[in-house]
């Protein structure tokens, strides 16, 4: 029914009356709010964004509403950047809510740090005065709030800000905000000197004395007083934190003070009585960092669940894309969203389930989930009635897996079952066995072993799910676990010896965007991590190690230096990627990693796969190349997810 109604609406887009075209436009928007997984996107996207342009601004904003509820993972790219190619259409009341959807998609659907950075970097550029200080700010929020975006904004503020004094002011208030707060992280390759330089050069354009304030005419004065204000504030601490740029940032802070504004002026006189005291205490205190915002429900989304009142305007009783809002504000890529397993109880005298969590450790479960990927033998799941141990064994491009089921308790399961389900079975064939339980009594400390053969046929990327279930009569409730097996298309890779020149031609051959993927992140772990990874490194065989990863945070000993945190993370990091199926290309770099491997399929062939990673400054810049452009992607995502 939903595939035939989808169909008719269709068929109303693409008519030729505008009217009928509205209705359309309307109705799929209702249709994909009500059925998340309607695929129509493909069919329709090319009418759908020459609607963007439409003449008829009521066709403009339903066309918009649909892309936005149709957006996914898959197709975000592709809708956010079309949205970011209509920023001149419409009226500047179309133009903010285009630009509040598009910063909307692009936090929600981020799978890339770097994307998100870009994109908003660029949006607030290019959209002139349709950006407002509440979209200015959640940009920030963001940005402070996740140390894995902060190394890319930095760069790029500076970047930004050397290149072009013709930003927009809400643009430079930014990049400038974000020097003054993460500016140290790129000293090394940004001395403080220079980024003092380009924010001076920035505050004299919108000096009075100086022929470009008439440039920036476009710009309210208040917003050229922010932009002092922040400017300012930049100036005093850099002042603080580097006395040997003290005459710099007096004639900066000057600049910021040729205002008419009382409260700019006030600040820059506070900030320059401050710095003279020479308190550096009583400094320190008042330019500390910013910790970030606690996680409130973002005001852009406030903006667009808000109705407005009117007597002819939006009657509708649902909120186009209401699917997005209710996406967690998690770091994108969150590997607890992509695992998430589902457990249901329900009585034994009723087949409806009760969805909760009874007594399930879901950080333990993620844990085991991501060591099995090396290890591949130990425990997956376990909890009051069972513990289930697993087992993977490659060979070429099959994998023989054991499961073993054991019963831990002192009263018999009842009524236990188990199967796997892929959710690419074109991609990856299995092979189950003959006697594989339906109804059977697992009893007390008597395992049941269960033997499943998975042939990798092409690319694929969900994991396959083990679904099992048991009666546990004590409880008079079926339990019915769907969990996700460490069986990704990583598992199919196998190392292949390759010589440092050898690697570097390699990787030169495959220098371009439709082969690479690359990310930049702050690499989370804790010391037991460190001296976990020095043991099973130095085993024979990293694959059949055992060690369990205690916990993904980064907690460093107090006695390590950053040189000594820095070794040790480079020395965890090869033996993790050497367990995954790496060659480790020898390399005159300490703080780098080349490796390679080869992926093996049975339908389509076998597929390189290089990686590169570099340690610098608390900070991990991880790019990977590959054969096959959906390869890249995937094990660059998988492998950060092992280290953040």
């Amino acid at each position: 029914m939903v595939k035939l109604s989808s169909k008719i609406l269709g068929s109303f887009i693409t008519h030729g009356n505008a009217n009928s075209r509205y209705l359309g436009l309307d109705t799929m928007g209702y249709l994909a709010l009500k059925h998340p997984g309607l695929r129509v996107f493909d069919k329709l996207k090319d009418k759908i964004f020459l609607f963007l342009r439409d003449r008829d601004e009521s066709i403009q904003r339903r066309a918009l509403d649909l892309l936005f509820s149709l957006c996914t993972l898959e197709t975000a790219k592709e809708i956010v950047e079309e949205l970011m190619g209509r920023l001149d259409t419409g009226k500047r009341g179309f133009r903010v809510e285009l630009v509040t959807k598009i910063a909307v998609l692009t936090e929600r659907f981020a799978t890339e740090y770097t994307w998100y950075v870009d994109v908003m970097f660029r949006l607030i550029d290019e959209a002139g005065d349709s950006i407002d200080k509440d979209l200015v700010n959640r940009v920030i929020q963001v940005i402070l709030a996740n140390e894995e975006l902060q190394l890319h904004a930095a760069r790029l503020s500076f970047q930004y800000l050397s290149l072009s004094l013709k930003n927009t002011t809400n643009a430079k208030i930014i990049y400038v905000y974000l020097l003054g707060e993460l500016g140290s992280i790129i000293s090394e390759e940004c001395p403080p000197s220079q980024q003092v330089d380009v924010v001076k050069q920035a505050t004299k354009f919108y000096s009075p004395g100086n022929g470009g304030a008439s440039l920036s005419s476009n710009a309210s004065e208040s917003e050229k007083d922010n932009f002092r204000a922040i400017s300012a504030t930049y100036f005093a601490k850099a002042a603080a934190n580097f006395p040997n740029l003290y005459d710099e940032c007096i004639s900066g802070l000057l600049v910021c003070g040729e205002t008419n504004s009382v409260e700019v002026q006030t600040r820059v006189g506070e900030y320059m009585a401050l710095i003279n005291t020479k308190d550096s205490v009583l400094i320190s205190s008042v330019f500390e960092k910013v910790p970030p915002a606690p996680d409130s429900k973002s005001t852009l989304i406030s903006r667009l669940t808000t109705k407005k009142k009117s007597r002819v305007g939006d009657r509708r009783t649902w909120i186009p894309g209401e699917h997005v809002f209710n996406l967690e504000s998690a770091q994108p890529n969150s590997w607890a969203a992509i695992l998430e397993p589902t457990i249901a109880i329900r009585s034994a005298h009723t087949t409806s389930p009760v969805t909760f969590h009874p007594n399930f450790d879901f950080s333990t479960f993620l844990l085991n989930f991501n060591t099995l990927l090396s290890t591949k033998a130990g425990v997956l799941f376990s909890n009051d009635f069972i513990d289930l141990t697993f087992k993977a064994t490659l060979e070429s491009c099959s994998i023989s897996l054991l499961l073993s089921f054991t019963n831990k308790s002192n009263e018999s399961l009842l009524e236990f079952s188990a199967a796997i389900d892929t959710t690419a079975p074109k991609a990856l064939s299995l092979t189950t066995p003959v006697d594989l339980p339906q109804s059977a009594c697992l009893y007390p400390n008597s395992p049941i072993n269960l033997s499943f053969v998975l042939e990798c046929c092409g690319f694929y990327v969900p994991a396959p799910i083990l679904r099992f279930k048991y009666l546990a009569t004590s409880l008079d409730s079926y339990s019915d676990f769907s969990l996700p097996l460490p069986i990704l298309f990583l598992s199919f890779n196998e190392p292949v010896s390759l010589s440092a020149p050898d690697f570097q031609t390699r990787w030169s051959q495959l220098d371009a965007t439709s082969y690479e993927s690359s990310t930049v992140f702050k690499p989370r772990l804790n010391s037991k991590q460190l001296s976990t990874s020095k043991s099973s490194h130095s085993a024979s065989n990293l694959k059949e190690s055992t060690a369990t990863i205690s916990s993904p945070l980064f907690e460093p000993r107090n006695t390590t230096t950053p040189e000594e945190t820095g070794s040790e993370f480079i020395h965890f990091a090869k033996s993790t990627i050497s367990s995954l199926g790496f060659h480790l290309v020898s390399s005159s770099i300490d703080t780098n990693i080349d490796a390679v491997s080869i992926f093996s399929t049975s339908s389509s062939g076998k597929f390189g796969c290089l990686l590169r990673l570099n340690y610098s400054s608390n900070f991990c810049s991880f790019t990977v190349r590959s054969t096959y452009p959906d390869l890249s992607k995937n094990v660059m995502h998988t492998i950060k997810g092992l280290f953040s």
